[in-house]
Order: C-alpha cells, then sequence, then structure tokens
C-alpha cells in the first residue's frame, strides 16, 4: 500500500513547518492504528508512507485511514480551508502476480496519480487481473 499527504506544502506555507510535521506524525498515528501488528509501515519521503500487509488487509486498512483520517484533521485547521487530504491506494499480489519490484512500483505510481485527480481523501484497491 502507498498513502500520500496532499497538499503539505500548502499548509506550511499558512501554518508553518512545525504545524505541517505535526499532520505528518498524526498521518503516522493514524496509519499505525489502522494496522495489524504483523503489517509494517515505511516513511517515504516527507509526506508519503508505504505499507506492507496482507492482502486480505488492504481494503479495511485502507478505508480505516481514509475514515479516520477525514474525521480527525479539522482538528488542525478549520473546516474553511479545506487543504489536507489522503490518497491511499493498494495492490495485492493475489489478483495480480508481480514478478519485481518495478513492477509493483509501477501500479502503485499509475494507482496514484488517479488517485489525485479526486482532490479528496480517498483509497483506490487495485483490480486489474494479468491475463
Amino acid at each position: 500500500m502507498y498513502c500520500e499527504v496532499e497538499n503539505i506544502e500548502q499548509y506550511s506555507k499558512i501554518f508553518g513547518s512545525k504545524r505541517s510535521e505535526e499532520i505528518i506524525k498524526f498521518t503516522f498515528d493514524i496509519i499505525r492504528q489502522n494496522i495489524p501488528p504483523s503489517s509494517k509501515i515505511f516513511h517515504i519521503t516527507l509526506n508519503s508512507f508505504g505499507i506492507l500487509c496482507l492482502s486480505e488487509d488492504v481494503p479495511l486498512i485502507g478505508n480505516g485511514i481514509v475514515e479516520k483520517f477525514n474525521k480527525e484533521i479539522l482538528n488542525y485547521y478549520s473546516e474553511k480551508i479545506s487543504l489536507i487530504n489522503i490518497c491511499v491506494v493498494g495492490a495485492s499480489n493475489y489478483e495480480t502476480p508481480f514478478s519485481n519490484y518495478g513492477e509493483v512500483a509501477k501500479v502503485m505510481f499509475e494507482l496514484i496519480n488517479y488517485a489525485k485527480k479526486f482532490s479528496k481523501s480517498i483509497f483506490i484497491m487495485n483490480r486489474r487481473k494479468r491475463i
């Protein structure tokens, strides 16, 4: 899975870098609370995280992160300033067997770019099957 906090740069310009760091910590905590103990979180870039988990956990984790993020993000700014959202995407080797990490990265890149088009917090699962 891949999670990316959108518009953190704009938030930082308005509220400062210290508050932006709080958003990243807040996001990490939400992810940690929504994954089973067997899963692993990786902080990839300033505003993105990777999650390694079981295939059957992906939908529950993704939807849980988005739901909790949407509920609690308003603690960091007023509803009038709708700046930040989270895009969560997942791919499973159950439906689409991957032969290398490059294939996984390519699918995640395509999914995250698609998710960003919605301009809101969203979870998208790869549903493509290899023929």
